[in-house]
């Protein structure tokens, strides 16, 4: 399977599960999965005209960076490190098949990673629950 429609399989699969993850309940879900594949726009489209208003009258730096959602630099850094980590080096998968030798530092190179990136974790004062804001 090609990479670009791999990723963007895992993406949609990912985003219809959170549908149920997000729903009230199951009505609710498959009220929100009935919207997505009906072509018909009526049932979303008072909606979308109350959002739009709403949208039309707030600031604009409110649309880019809205006030409850405050990213820390550590947080962020953490961020770019992981996508850092994930997109610019192989998977195990793909070094199974091209290294037949692993140096016995890398294992603990990496290791010794993820014990510091757990110390960093463990000793942050900044603990909120990740769902409180839902």
């Amino acid at each position: 399977m090609p990479a670009l429609l791999a990723w963007v399989l895992t993406l949609n699969f990912v985003n219809f599960a959170w549908i149920f993850f997000r729903a009230e309940d199951m009505e609710d879900a498959f009220k929100v999965i009935q919207a997505m594949f009906s072509f018909s726009p009526r049932p979303i489209l008072g909606d979308l005209l109350q959002l739009r208003d709403a949208y039309l009258q707030m600031p604009p730096m409110e649309l880019v960076l809205p006030a409850k959602i405050i990213l820390a630099p550590a947080s962020l850094n953490w961020l770019l490190a992981g996508m850092a980590i994930v997109l610019l080096f192989r998977n195990s998968c793909e070094r199974q098949h091209t290294e037949t030798h692993t140096p016995v530092l890398v294992p603990i190179g990496y290791a010794m990673a993820a014990c510091a990136a757990a110390f960093a974790m463990l000793t942050s004062t900044y603990s909120e629950f990740i769902y409180f804001n839902f």
